[in-house]
């Protein structure tokens, strides 16, 4: 917690939640607040969580440590 508060300054609670008991850090969240602070206007957030939707990602998360790989290749045009 301390970490992300050091990052985010005053917009640390905007990115953590409780999830089971613990505090976990929003990626999605997090993330586009990094991405906007660095001046990237154009971003777009898939939403959809890989170990809620096995049928159609891989997940460590969601099949422990046995599970399939997957690449992602992220572009922008000049």
């Amino acid at each position: 917690v301390e970490k992300v508060r050091d990052t985010f300054g005053s917009s640390a609670g905007e990115h953590l939640q409780s999830h089971d008991g613990e505090i976990c850090l929003n990626l999605w969240s997090a993330n586009r607040y990094l991405l906007e602070r660095e001046g990237i206007k154009s971003i777009e957030v898939a939403e959809q969580c890989t170990a809620c939707h096995l049928e159609e990602w891989y997940s460590h998360r969601g099949e422990g440590r046995v599970t399939g790989r997957f690449g992602a290749l992220i572009a922008l045009d000049a």
